[in-house]
């Protein structure tokens, strides 16, 4: 299958990376491998493979750091595009107590934060000035086995959509806080977000969420799709696209691009262990 997709601009080209496995999870013989392409002229093409017999290779997101684009995995790892070689994989430290995945990595003026996370414990506000070591901002007390978050910066404000877990197809939580981002609102959204992703569209000046949206209407409550949505400060959502993902199988996970002439591209996958498709879209603005 290939899944959990990241999509970035970097020096006039499209880079994308993604997870090859045979399931959605690792398994005893099959721990995935993350895989980096380039668009580059019209096509697609390999620049690095990532796998270890050992390590869970999942969750890639690719970002912009001090000049360098780099590669970070949700279970600690990164690598460093240098001299037009992908760098090996180099573990995080961070100071919390316990094992964590950082799920979403941004960067706010000279500083990396990102969510960390672990089953059955409060999800932590983490910072980094290095890439490498991540200190503890502020813990999140909030029930239902909180995980997957994005971040979003608007000037002196950070916003957070977080997945709960407990039950599936909880509804996602919506933070905000003014820097230092120590001090957090929190309400409950109406919509039910897995693999959420912001970004903001300074042409229509709203915030975009997309993700793997469960049960909008529907009896059956196993039922999912990729939905994209636009929010006010307030977490208040409306809902703009469905993506055509079909019924059956894995699919979300989706990342936004965007692009120097302000447009945006959305990638996301979907589809069964046996069959998997990466969808690239492209958002049309009414």
């Amino acid at each position: 299958m290939l899944l959990f997709t990241t999509l970035k601009k970097w020096k006039g080209n499209l880079y994308l990376a993604f997870r090859e496995g045979c399931r959605h999870h690792a398994t005893l013989t099959n721990k995935g491998k993350i895989r980096v392409m380039k668009k580059e002229d019209g096509y697609w093409r390999t620049e690095a493979v990532f796998s270890d017999e050992n390590i869970d290779l999942r969750d890639p997101i690719l970002l912009e750091w001090k000049g360098d684009l780099y590669m970070y995995t949700v279970n600690g790892y990164f690598s460093r595009l240098k001299d037009q070689k992908w760098t090996s994989l180099c573990p995080i430290i961070h100071d919390v107590n316990h094992s964590i995945g950082i799920w979403k990595i941004r960067k706010y003026r000279d500083t990396l934060y990102g969510i960390g996370y672990r089953n059955g414990k409060w999800p932590v506000l983490l910072s980094s000035i290095d890439g490498i070591s991540w200190k503890s901002v502020e813990e999140f007390h909030i029930g239902g086995n909180a995980s997957e978050g994005d971040l979003l910066f608007l000037k002196d404000s950070l916003f957070i959509c977080l997945r709960i877990d407990t039950p599936v197809g909880s509804n996602s939580v919506w933070g905000r806080a003014k820097y230092p981002f120590d001090d957090f609102e929190w309400d409950l959204m109406k919509i039910s977000v897995a693999s959420p992703e912001l970004c903001y569209d300074s042409i229509s000046k709203r915030i975009l969420l997309a993700g793997r949206e469960y049960d909008f209407g529907r009896k059956d409550r196993d039922s999912i799709n990729v939905s994209l949505f636009a929010l006010n400060a307030s977490g208040m959502a409306k809902r703009l696209v469905v993506f055509n993902t079909g019924r059956l199988g894995d699919k979300g996970y989706p990342s936004f691009c965007l692009l120097d002439d302000e447009s945006i591209l959305v990638s996301y996958y979907t589809g069964t262990t046996r069959k998997s498709v990466i969808r690239i879209a492209s958002l049309i603005r009414e």
